[in-house]
């Protein structure tokens, strides 16, 4: 340090790592007017840095500058403080606000006065140190003027996080927060800005740590979205959740659908990756800050809808056509599918399956297909259940081989050309058996042949006639009732609704069910006052074709209740009610086995495990607070059959009984 010196003030510029950047123009005015009044005080010098260009950096006392400045242009007379104040502000504004540029200008008209100054002999890294000690404290810097000043002395000087703290007497993460806004603010002023005025500066934080690929992405994204949707928790989820992302081909998989799915999706993104990597992550950042967490997106049309708008994937249709033309591996001529015969079945694997090739259509590959080296799983239709090969797990049906895919076809097709003239059903009473000790006997005591007359009587329709009338009469007024409520059995989504006859002949109602010789049931649901609700139609056949998360409504997810418990509960009262005669749990959702030698008992508990990860918290407290409604009208507290039955956006609970539909003739 050297003795006091005077030089003129032009010379002294800004130091690099002030870390002012906003003033106020009163109490700029306040020391203005003290200066013109008595003068720049000799004993409070300004320390200066030689900046090797014959030029001075000022290390303590800028605003003092700025202010000897202003007095030397104030004309003589008498100034009190709103008159400097506003002559701050007009000359501020004529430099579009930017206040030392204002300065600047009053140094290039009366930069020759000189003031008292001590030269600091240390080097720029010691100034540096020297302008935080002095200054910090004096009066609240912005958050920006500290941040710009750090990366300055940390970048350009080399002063570590640790002495920046030590020399500002704050904490360390004081100094990571305002380097990590300095950052930001480099890669997205209007952002950082939000940050300060509207934000935590902990949003700062999160983002910078990502790698800049990520980060970049991250800032784009919450840059466009409303201050009111970002919190702090949020954000670390977000950022937590793209650091973590990677998408990879797991190793299992519940059918070639899915894996297909997975094997274009993942090509989809490795290939936008390479080309553009931070639209990739914007669109990945979109996804998962909705979602708040990660689910494969093959394992959910509504999540691959859901990507490739986020990625911006443009296509018409289906969303399958986006992914198809990534689907390499996969093609017709390789598919073992392909070599089914031609002949289309009443129910063939057009559904589930949903395969072009036995729908008539001429492709190359489809997401249904199977590539060489693939396990084969396939899924087949519910009317399939009782043929060879086939196997069922949680209400799906499929095969583990084109053999038994094959055997399971034929199997349907000798099924459908021996149901095409149905003969009379036989009697469900045995006969004795030829030769057995009893024949004699019953020949003894048998009754008299009927007479002429009787034996030429009408017998009138067989058992599986009354049966396909009652499934046509209900696929044709169920549509008269309330089918808009989420528990209404419409035939529409069904997995036994089919385009044609499941026989030869036309006049056969569309239904898989009306080439099985089974007894059918129908219900409805019906209000306890009437004229509450329209009737709501229920098939005990039925079988949904869209998943739970969606049939089931959303209620406000409760914030006391866990979701595992919730599942438990949900489990325990469903299976406890299973066992009651004539009663099944949540067929709305699950559907009734097609083969008769199938049990019911663990359906609705095994698809429970297979579909809760899709549904929302609000859902399962949905099912939550039916299932124990249902329970205790299946125990039949009371024994009036009343439950209450969820109406008006499922938020209203209404008395209903479950009636059962009688068909017409």
């Amino acid at each position: 340090m050297s003795d006091i010196v005077m030089i003129p003030v032009g010379p002294i510029c800004k130091n690099r790592a002030q870390m002012r950047r906003e003033y106020d123009l009163m109490k700029l005015a306040e020391l203005t007017l003290q200066i013109k009044s008595r003068g720049f005080d000799a004993d409070r010098p300004l320390l200066v840095h030689q900046n090797g260009d014959g030029g001075y950096e000022n290390i303590r006392g800028h605003r003092r500058r700025m202010a000897t400045l202003m007095a030397q242009h104030l004309p003589p007379g008498d100034w009190d403080i709103e008159a400097v104040r506003e002559q701050w502000s007009t000359i501020a504004a004529i430099h579009d606000g930017d206040v030392e540029a204002a300065a600047e200008a009053l140094a290039a008209e009366h930069g020759d006065f000189e003031v008292p100054v001590v030269i600091f002999t240390g080097d720029h890294k010691q100034a540096t140190l020297a302008l935080w000690s002095d200054n910090f404290g004096d009066e609240d810097p912005d958050p920006l003027g500290v941040a710009e000043s750090l990366l300055v002395g940390i970048e350009e000087f080399g002063i570590s996080p640790d002495e920046a703290a030590k020399h500002m007497g704050q904490h360390r993460n004081y100094v990571d927060n305002h380097l990590a806004l300095g950052q930001l603010h480099r890669l997205h002023p209007e952002f950082a800005d939000r940050v300060i005025r509207e934000m935590s500066m902990t949003i700062a934080v999160i983002v910078m740590a990502l790698p800049a690929d990520k980060r970049a992405a991250l800032v784009q994204f919450l840059a466009a979205t409303p201050t009111t949707a970002v919190t702090v928790a949020n954000v670390k989820k977000t950022a937590k959740l793209l650091k973590e992302l990677s998408f990879e081909m797991p190793l299992q998989f519940p059918h070639s659908t899915r894996r297909n799915v997975a094997r274009a999706f993942i090509k989809l993104w490795h290939d936008q990756l390479e080309e553009a990597p931070v639209r990739a992550y914007l669109g990945a950042a979109i996804v998962l800050f909705a979602h708040q967490g990660y689910k494969e997106p093959w394992t959910d049309p509504n999540l691959v809808v859901e990507w490739l708008k986020a990625l911006g994937v443009q296509y018409a249709g289906h969303w399958a056509t986006a992914l198809e033309p990534y689907l390499d591996v996969v093609s017709c001529a390789t598919c073992p599918i392909a070599n089914l015969p031609d002949t289309l079945l009443g129910v063939d694997v057009t559904s589930p399956a949903g395969l072009p090739c036995r729908m008539g259509y001429k492709v190359q590959r489809c997401l249904h297909g199977i590539a060489p080296g693939d396990p084969f799983h396939m899924r087949v239709p519910m009317g399939w259940s009782g043929h060879p090969g086939v196997k069922s797990q949680a209400g799906s049906y499929y095969v583990d081989s084109y053999d038994d895919l094959l055997t399971a076809w034929q199997a349907q097709q000798t099924a459908e050309e021996s149901k095409a003239d149905p003969a009379p059903v036989a009697s469900t009473k045995s006969s004795p058996a030829a030769g057995s000790k009893k024949t004699a006997k019953n020949k003894k005591t048998a009754r008299p042949a009927p007479a002429a007359e009787e034996q030429e009587k009408p017998s009138g329709p067989s058992q599986l006639e009354i049966m396909r009338a009652q499934v046509g009469f209900y696929m044709d007024a169920h549509q008269t009732l309330n089918t808009g409520h989420f528990m209404a059995t419409q035939c529409a989504r069904c997995q036994h609704k089919l385009d044609s006859s499941p026989t030869s002949d036309p006049s056969v109602p569309h239904c898989a069910w009306t080439s099985h010789n089974r007894n059918v049931e129908f219900s409805k649901i019906e209000p306890v006052n009437a004229g509450v609700f329209e009737p709501v139609p229920i098939c005990q056949q039925y079988a949904p074709n869209i998943p739970w998360r969606e049939i089931i409504p959303e209620y406000p997810a409760p914030g006391q209740l866990p979701r595992e418990w919730m599942i438990r509960y949900i489990t325990a009262l469903a299976k406890e009610r299973v066992g009651i005669e004539g009663y099944k749990p949540f067929q709305w959702l699950t559907g009734r086995p097609m083969n008769s030698s199938e049990r019911y008992d663990d359906w609705f508990v095994t698809q429970l495990e297979e579909q809760q990860g899709d549904l929302s918290d609000g859902q399962v407290f949905a099912l939550f607070v039916m299932v124990h409604d249902e329970w205790k009208r299946a125990k039949r507290f009371g024994d009036d059959g009343i439950f209450h039955l969820p109406v008006g956006g499922a938020f209203q609970l209404v008395p209903a009984q479950l009636n059962k539909w009688k068909m017409e003739q």
